[in-house]
């Protein structure tokens, strides 16, 4: 029971961390969000970059594991080159 009651009090942390970061539980939210802070873009033209970028990979109509997939290479270019 109080392993449960612990992933239970994860689980919010955790949400509660993500909606503070980013204002949205939505992966394509947050490429957007992360894709103008890496390239200094407004996000309007930062959103035609990150599907541009989805095109690229394939993903013609995005899920919302393709958007996870492509914040997660957004995030690994930021760690690369030396961003937060």
């Amino acid at each position: 029971m109080r392993w449960l009651l612990l992933i239970v009090v994860l689980l919010v942390a955790a949400t509660g961390a993500t909606l503070a970061g980013y204002g949205s539980l939505s992966p394509c939210r947050w490429l957007v969000i992360d894709t103008a802070a890496h390239t200094g873009l407004p996000e309007a033209l930062a959103s035609a970059r990150a599907r541009a970028d989805m095109v690229l990979h394939g993903d013609i109509d995005p899920t919302t594991g393709d958007c996870l997939r492509a914040w997660w290479r957004v995030r690994f270019a930021s760690a690369q080159d030396g961003d937060s």
